[in-house]
């Protein structure tokens, strides 16, 4: 067994990282010395070279053995004979020139209030019960946080977010904890002290997945996130693997950031590669960049080597591709007094060194070791995430400005178009465009990209204010269903609008009237009419019919001549909205002062003003136009009354039947007047339908001269006073001035801050 342990220490790679890690037999899961033959060698070595590698074979160590008195009171004597300057202790926590916090307060307040969102950088700390981890992060900040007086520390039963806030006003550091979302009775900011601090971490510390948040504000810091995680449970222990889901959640969560930085924490005695293992399965690790590796206890591991050679090549077996600091952190009896905590840390780091350098280490490896080491590269980190910001502080300021400026320049020809010349051309331009939009959607339907404005035929149903009647349509009078598909109504189901609109109501007008029947005449309206004259000749018979007819066309006809009417009216009144849409404005500038936004340079077009920020000028106009349309209505039913006739007209044209034979038997002079009413009803309904269409048709679609006037009498109206009150000039040219001179103050502002901004970036990236 021995002659195999020796070819094992002495040859073969694995060999080499065995000997170089100090790691005893135990930690295998085969026991070395009871190796029979080469197949056992074998087997070890795959082990070892699994474990090197960072494989999946890696086990997770048991929890680092405590320290012996006697190890810790040589501690404390070495300690003790250091000398630590106050300047370099500050030099350690203060590692920012109070120029780069200057530069750094003026850049994170005009992102702050640009709503520029500068991502701070973050450091999760991620490692197993007792590693060291909630001790390094009060080294980090350089407070025993969380340490009491006499050493005792608070265990991480939950996630504690640190985060460490520039104040310029705080000369002292301020404590503050925020409410707590698992304890309903931590509802409130509290304020804390440094020395209350652990006792009111420990009325809090409950186990719970929601995270303890404490802000540590200072004027010598940066703005940054510590993140400290729950340890990793042995796996022996049942709560091991929730544990384990719990941290990784916690380190993953907004793993996408950037800015994060995850810390891999676990004494120097143990395996080095396990948690790196560990935090690569669970897919923490995928930019190496963005991960390093902390070996606590590293002056007790060190001090297991006799000769430099051996120190080298342990050091030179960190896992790779990651950053790795090996380290010692102040004894147990030392981390809670906050008045020499600092310069404690200070002697740690000098006192790595020097063990460092008595063993004669290779300089090259002394960028991995000491507490500077490690605070220097989370430094580097905290100013190298916030010099990418300078530049794009920069050019946000400059895109403001030159907003402002074209802000400017829009008010000033704002102001120049509130001119009565110019108002006059502004009102004449938009009413031709108005009257020519209506015209084109009247008179030959070319608008196109405007089917949003149209209205299907079940749609235009509705919107008609005089209802439906008891059979499901609008039409009344007509005393049965009627079923536009089926009576060939064209385009039912398509939204329309102006004249192909139209064109659907004058068909769907002569579907119904081809489906009214002339009500039946009873004996008593025979009666009625015929008075005390005797049926006995066709005059008199043909008098009746006539006025029968009469009196249905006034029941049954004219109501479906006056929804006509109606549904024109709307059809018209809808090409307002028509042509307000087609208007072809000026895209309006919207001005955001401080937000970064990138708007286009005003063009050519932009010399007129938009009529669309004149609300009653464009009401004026729509108004008007209704006006003109009622116009229109009025005379198409002047026109559809000539069209019901008098009982005389209705005599009159008899003359086109003949007058009837009549016997003297009284029901066959009844049927006589009821069926020569029929015939005279269905004759004049079929002329009405028809003449009704033509003067619709003309006087809506092909009314070309009166849209002239239109268009000449809305510009005619239009006098230098009507402008003025249109378009409210006078208060407008008020609001414009005030602008004027906010933007301009806006502006003095900007330039002023430029040179400002201009050397805080200089500042903070040339460091």
């Amino acid at each position: 067994s021995e002659k195999r342990r020796s070819a094992i220490m002495s040859s073969t790679r694995t060999g080499r990282k065995f000997r170089e890690h100090a790691i005893s037999s135990t930690r295998l899961s085969v026991d070395l010395s009871a190796l029979p033959s080469e197949d056992g060698l074998a087997a070890v070595q795959q082990q070892i070279e699994e474990v090197a590698d960072g494989g999946e074979a890696a086990e997770r160590p048991t929890r680092a053995a405590v320290r012996a008195p006697a190890e810790l009171t040589e501690d404390m004597r070495l300690l003790d004979s250091l000398t630590a300057t106050p300047a370099a202790v500050s030099a350690l926590y203060s590692p920012f020139a109070q120029e780069t916090l200057s530069a750094y307060a003026k850049l994170a307040t005009f992102a702050r209030d640009t709503s520029i969102e500068m991502e701070q950088p973050e450091v999760v700390l991620v490692g197993q019960r007792g590693c060291g981890k909630t001790s390094l992060l009060q080294a980090l900040v350089g407070q025993p946080l969380f340490t009491k007086a006499d050493g005792a520390y608070v265990q991480t039963n939950r996630p504690v977010v640190l985060s460490l806030v520039h104040n310029q006003e705080c000369k002292t550091p301020r404590l503050s904890i925020r409410p707590d979302p698992a304890l309903k009775q931590f509802n409130t900011t509290t304020t804390v002290a440094l020395v209350d601090l652990p006792a009111t971490m420990q009325e809090r510390n409950v186990e719970s997945p929601l995270p303890i948040t404490v802000v540590l504000e200072a004027n010598n810091v940066m703005d940054i996130t510590f993140i400290d995680t729950p340890g990793l449970l042995e796996e022996t222990d049942p709560q091991c693997h929730a544990r384990d889901e719990l941290v990784v959640r916690l380190a993953a969560h907004q793993i996408e950031n950037t800015n994060r930085l995850l810390l891999c924490v676990s004494t120097a005695c143990e395996w080095p590669c396990w948690l790196v293992s560990w935090a690569r399965k669970n897919h923490l690790t995928a930019n190496r960049a963005r991960a390093a590796c902390v070996f606590t206890d590293a002056r007790t591991q060190f001090k297991q080597y006799t000769i430099a050679a051996d120190l080298n090549k342990y050091i030179s077996g960190k896992p790779p591709g990651f950053d790795c600091f090996w380290l010692s952190l102040p004894p147990v009896q030392l981390r809670g007094q906050a008045a020499s905590f600092k310069e404690t840390v200070y002697k740690c780091s000098m006192l790595d060194l020097k063990v460092a350098t008595d063993m004669a280490c290779d300089k090259n490896y002394e960028k991995f070791l000491g507490f500077q080491k490690i605070i220097s590269f989370i430094n580097s980190l905290t100013l190298n995430t916030y010099q990418q910001y300078g530049p794009l502080i920069k050019n946000h300021q400059k895109t403001l400005l030159t907003n402002i400026k074209t802000d400017l320049q829009t008010n000033s020809k704002k102001q120049v178009n509130l001119t009565p010349m110019k108002l006059r051309m502004t009102a004449v331009n938009f009413v031709t465009s108005f009257v020519h939009a209506a015209t084109q959607a009247i008179q030959e339907g070319t608008l196109e990209n405007l089917a949003q404005y149209g209205q299907t035929l079940s749609e235009e149903w509705t919107s008609t204010s005089a209802g439906f009647s008891e059979f499901g349509h609008p039409w009344p009078s007509l005393q049965r269903r009627f079923d536009a598909e089926r009576s060939g109504v064209p385009a039912c189901n398509r939204p329309l609008f102006g004249r192909q609109q139209m064109e659907r109501l004058l068909a769907e007008f002569r579907a119904v009237i081809s489906q009214v029947a002339m009500r039946s005449i009873d004996r008593d309206e025979v009666a009625t009419s015929c008075g005390p004259v005797k049926l006995r000749d066709p005059v008199t018979v043909a008098s009746v019919a006539s006025e029968l007819v009469q009196l249905r066309l006034q029941e049954q006809v004219v109501p479906l001549i006056k929804h006509l009417q109606l549904r024109a009216s709307n059809i018209m009144r809808g090409l307002a909205n028509v042509s307000l849409a087609s208007y072809k404005a000026p895209k309006k500038s919207t001005t955001r002062l401080m937000t970064l936004t990138t708007r286009p340079q005003a063009a050519a077009s932009e010399a007129e003003t938009p009529v669309t920020e004149f609300p009653y000028f464009m009401h004026w106009c729509t108004s008007y136009f209704n006006e003109f349309v009622d116009l229109l209505i009025k005379a198409f039913e002047e026109k559809c009354q000539d069209e019901v006739k008098s009982t005389q007209l209705v005599m009159w044209e008899m003359k086109l039947y003949g007058y009837p034979e009549c016997s003297n038997k009284k029901q066959d002079e009844l049927d006589c007047v009821i069926s020569l009413a029929d015939t005279i009803f269905n004759h004049i309904k079929e002329n009405v339908c028809h003449n009704v269409l033509l003067k619709c048709h003309s006087t809506f679609l092909e009314q070309s001269q009166m849209w002239g006037e239109l268009q000449s009498n809305m510009s005619m109206v239009l006098e230098d006073q009507l402008l003025q009150e249109l378009f409210e000039s006078e208060s407008e040219q008020k609001r414009l001035a005030a602008e004027a001179s906010e933007l301009n103050s806006i502006r003095e502002h900007l330039e002023k801050q430029d040179s400002v901004i201009t050397q805080a970036v200089s500042t903070i990236t040339r460091k």
